[in-house]
């Protein structure tokens, strides 16, 4: 039950923020440029109370999601309509900006709130990129990528293409958004540097390329929960041993831990030996309290703190890098190299997201809003009808022909608009419903 709270209560505060910040950009444009807004409301459906500032009216609406910003003259009117404060009487240049304005203000929250983050200072998990594991054969038979290229378990990627690899995550990034495409892995393996090629498979199931591997994930406490506070753990411990066997890996001490639980007489208490900031420990630790809602084993948990510069340049790379990745996956959407059913999450999607998100905490909630913003600002830059880019579309084809559309062909390329969103809305709903019952 808590953990839907939190996904509603994370949905509404994230996307409505977003929707929000975004027809706030539109607002101030318009007002800036002389243009009529009729209402800005924050929420959509029935308007609940607000005040009116000259023209506007300033309001919350019933279904706290969102918001819109009502323009004179909109592309219901006449397109030549004599009023010099409507939008479709406006030269084109003062539209195209009024229609891009929501988007750029979606990045500059997003520029914001990483920016926050970053200034602030905020803990990492920071994963090697360590090949923990080689998978021999793929689901189909056949040997994996890595096997056939020769990758092996304790191999350091150092660079992928000739672009420097830092950490694991970097790594899967790579991978994923290269589908079918060759790749050159430089790896370090006993002091010597080697170049290995390899071909990613495509998941048939989710679309995404693998290449057969798993992280070397270390003994380390990434993250700890309650009951492992209460036992006496704490973040950064790293596991030695476990009823004296040496841990070597988290992997070494799950299978260590399910060997004990599966023995005819299982202990009661166990000693778990680990290190704390260069000096040794031990606690006599009850067995049951030894599982998953103790800690998380992955790797070493930095705190980083870049200062106000690097505050500036880590959140404008953290930003750009996101609208980048988001093209990509576009990119490879469009080429049919990933399922749509994989690339496209509903309300659904976004809630679920959403509420693990702002349990993880409020620089985790903030990070992930950043993100959302990034893609809800591309994503209405695209030429599609009724989103910002499908209107500055249609500018430029009016520009290009040298006078407007009629209102006839606009009703019509509207309604166009409205099916096809709707028909991605539907989409997404159903992808969010396939994931949750099939």
């Amino acid at each position: 039950m808590q953990g839907i709270f939190f996904d509603i209560l994370g949905f509404v505060i994230s996307f409505g923020l977003v929707v929000a910040v975004h027809e706030f950009g539109h607002l101030v444009a318009a007002k800036i440029l002389g243009i009529g807004v009729q209402r800005f409301s924050i929420g959509i459906g029935k308007r609940l109370f607000g005040i009116r500032r000259g023209e506007t009216d300033y309001c919350l609406s019933l279904v706290p999601i969102g918001g819109y910003v009502r323009l004179a003259g909109d592309a219901a009117e006449n397109p030549l309509s004599a009023e010099p404060t409507h939008i479709n009487s406006t030269p084109a240049w003062k539209r195209i900006i009024v229609y891009l304005s929501g988007p750029l203000a979606n990045v500059v929250l997003a520029l914001l709130l990483n920016f926050a983050v970053n200034l602030g200072g905020y803990d990492e998990l920071h994963l090697e990129p360590v090949i923990g594991e080689v998978i021999g054969e793929l689901p189909e038979g056949k040997p994996s990528p890595a096997s056939r290229a020769g990758l092996l378990p304790g191999d350091l990627v150092v660079a992928v293409d000739g672009e420097p690899i830092t950490d694991w995550s970097e790594l899967s990034r790579r991978i994923t958004l290269h589908t079918g495409e060759e790749l050159t892995f430089d790896v370090e393996r006993d002091g010597a540097r080697r170049e290995l090629t390899l071909t990613p498979w495509v998941n048939p199931e989710t679309g995404f390329a693998q290449v057969g591997v798993r992280v070397h994930l270390e003994p380390v406490v990434s993250a700890l929960y309650p009951p492992g506070e209460d036992l006496g753990f704490r973040v950064g411990d790293r596991i030695q041993s476990l009823a004296g066997t040496p841990v070597a890996s988290a992997d070494d001490y799950t299978a260590r831990l399910d060997e004990l639980k599966k023995m005819e007489n299982p202990p009661v208490e166990v000693t778990v030996a680990f290190q704390r900031g260069g000096k040794s420990f031990a606690l006599d630790v009850p067995l049951d309290h030894l599982d998953e809602r103790a800690f998380t084993l992955g790797g070493e948990v930095r705190h980083m703190a870049p200062g106000l510069f690097g505050a500036l340049g880590q959140s404008a790379d953290e930003t750009f890098s996101a609208a980048l990745e988001f093209y990509t996956v576009l990119y490879l959407l469009l080429a049919q190299r990933i399922p749509a059913s994989e690339a496209i999450g509903g309300p659904i999607a976004i809630a679920s997201v959403s509420g693990k998100m702002a349990e993880a905490g409020l620089s985790v909630f903030l990070r992930f809003v950043a993100l959302l913003s990034v893609m809800l600002g591309i994503m209405n830059t695209l030429p599609i009808p009724m989103l910002d880019g499908g209107m500055v579309t249609l500018l430029v084809v009016e520009a290009v022909r040298g006078r407007p559309l009629s209102l006839k062909v606009r009703q019509r390329i509207q309604y166009i608009g409205i099916v096809l969103l709707g028909f991605l809305l539907l989409y997404a709903l159903y992808s969010d419903l396939k994931r949750v019952f099939f």
